[in-house]
């Protein structure tokens, strides 16, 4: 039987703010009781969630797999992605701050092409410095 001290455990009102989390829920998503009771467990979750995704994606121009991708990007630090191969496919997929507008999520999934991956890179750098320098969008 699991032991009911890792069970995480919200308690929250009819309007989704929290009333009470256990230690569980503390050591997890690093929170504190009394800094997240009374607030919505949707917003405090994500952004939580949030932090933890963008924080393991590399910064273009500088880290892990984008160290030498979209270096004209790098000095922003807008584009946060993680880079996906094989035979046949290339993708890119993360997060955008766009000058116009905000905060934008993207995946990107090229398959099917048996030339060299190179254009097909290219094009998805392109898509990310649209995303970049984008019209502001109305709706």
């Amino acid at each position: 039987m699991q032991n009911l001290l890792d069970l995480s455990i919200f308690i929250l009102d009819a309007e989704f703010k929290i009333v009470w989390i256990n230690q569980a829920i503390e050591r997890f998503f690093g929170l504190r009781r009394e800094e997240v009771v009374g607030k919505d467990k949707r917003q405090v979750i994500r952004e939580r969630i949030k932090d933890i995704f963008t924080n393991a994606l590399p910064i273009a121009g500088k880290d892990g797999t984008m160290a030498y991708r979209l270096q004209s990007e790098r000095k922003g630090g807008r584009i946060l992605a993680k880079t996906g191969s094989m035979t046949g496919v290339a993708s890119l997929a993360g997060y955008v701050k766009s000058k116009n507008n905000g905060i934008l999520s993207f995946v990107i999934i090229i398959n099917g092409f048996v030339k060299p991956r190179r254009p097909y890179i290219a094009l998805e750098d392109q898509v990310c410095r649209f995303l970049v320098k984008g019209k502001k969008v109305h709706g």
